[in-house]
């Protein structure tokens, strides 16, 4: 099965922290309650990025599955699958606490909890794979701990997709917000280019594998949000048509991107192919990575 690997923004926080000179009162030396959950919902948003899609926990759990160890033999070629733990780990480490624990805190420490478990399974069989030492013991220690590998990954996915539904919830809720305070800021330029990424991200995220591509519900809501975003767009248009009228330098460079992402999802839904669709989240993951703030 086919992943979609899709780049999720992260928040620009204001963290109340001290000079370089190290002075201030006590109170500022601390980040408040709030500062640090929203610190900490980066973070998460760190981990969704790299646990998720192409590379990702589930393409890793395919990858092993795919082996089917307990009825493998040796003379077979067998890899062991990998996720980035050196970086993963950081992340969580990063995690501060707070006073009061959300279910987000409370998936996201489970989740760390499954990921450690899939971690020392790597440790304990990656050389053992990868340099092909079960060619010599008949591939007895692999079959002895297939099922245990295979329930650490159920697990993890299982731990992952909680996860993943709290973070979309609260997520949503701060995009929600952002996308308030630049409307009542009065920078049209700025809001209207906002709510286009923030259409863009809804459509590609409501694909997570190749299955979902037939999913006649998805499609129906992706077109919706293909519609609201071609009226962004044109509104976007006009307000870079301002600026450029007193910025030369000014490109707008961003609408060619919003304009593309539609052609290729039009295109995959007027009976294109998946590598369409494939373009539309390039695309997106491009606009997502220089355009979010």
């Amino acid at each position: 099965m086919r992943f979609y690997k899709l780049f999720i923004p992260l928040f620009i926080f204001s963290l109340l922290i001290t000079g370089c000179d190290g002075e201030g009162s006590a109170t500022e030396n601390k980040l408040s309650d709030e500062n640090l959950k929203a610190s900490n919902l980066n973070n998460y948003v760190k981990i969704f990025n790299v646990l998720s899609g192409n590379g990702g926990l589930r393409q890793a759990e395919e990858s092993y599955l795919f082996y089917d160890v307990s009825k493998s033999s040796a003379d077979k070629d067998i890899n062991y699958p990998k996720l980035n733990y050196k970086y993963i780990n950081e992340l969580f480490n990063n995690l501060k606490g707070v006073k009061s624990k959300s279910e987000l805190d409370v998936a996201g420490k489970d989740l760390q909890v499954k990921i450690e478990a899939l971690e020392k399974d790597y440790n304990d069989f990656n050389i053992y794979y990868n340099s092909r030492e079960y060619k010599e013991d008949n591939l007895s220690k692999g079959k002895a701990a297939d099922s245990i590998i295979k329930s650490h990954f159920r697990d993890a996915v299982s731990s992952f997709e909680l996860f993943q539904k709290y973070l979309d919830v609260t997520y949503n809720r701060k995009k929600e917000e952002e996308l308030d305070a630049l409307k009542e800021s009065g920078n049209q330029y700025a809001y209207h280019r906002a709510v286009a990424l923030y259409l863009s991200e809804k459509l590609v995220n409501l694909y997570k594998t190749d299955d979902d591509l037939k999913n006649k519900e998805k499609n129906k809501e992706s077109d919706n949000l293909a519609e609201k975003l071609q009226k962004e767009l044109s509104l976007l248009n006009i307000e870079e048509k301002k600026i450029m009228s007193k910025d030369k330098n000014f490109t707008g460079e961003i609408s060619s991107y919003l304009t593309d992402f539609l052609r290729f999802y039009r295109d995959f839904r007027s009976g294109g192919s998946e590598g369409d669709f494939e373009q539309a989240v390039m695309i997106y993951n491009n606009m997502a990575y220089h355009f979010s703030h």
